[in-house]
């Protein structure tokens, strides 16, 4: 079984040390081949403290759009990063 993980930001928040934790345990747990924590915010985050076998997707999903067409596009982008994500 893959558990894959959505958060918008990996910054020490209660929320955060929460789904860390339980990527944690539950990437010991037998029936589950691989545990991947997907996060809304690129490269600007630090490092957050993971297992190794814990997989990080970084994808850079939130950003201000100019105008409504633009905020559409970038919508569309953002599904299919997240679509792309969920296939790895």
């Amino acid at each position: 079984m893959h558990l894959c993980l959505f958060i918008s930001r990996l910054h020490g928040g209660g929320a955060e040390r929460v789904a860390l934790t339980l990527a944690g345990a539950w990437i010991r747990h037998p029936e589950i081949a691989r545990v991947t924590v997907v996060t809304g915010l690129g490269n600007e985050e630090a490092e957050p403290d993971l297992a190794s076998e814990i997989g990080l997707i970084r994808l850079p999903l939130q950003a201000q759009s100019e105008t409504r067409l633009a905020a559409i596009t970038a919508n569309a982008r953002r599904i299919l990063q997240l679509r792309g994500a969920l296939r790895q």
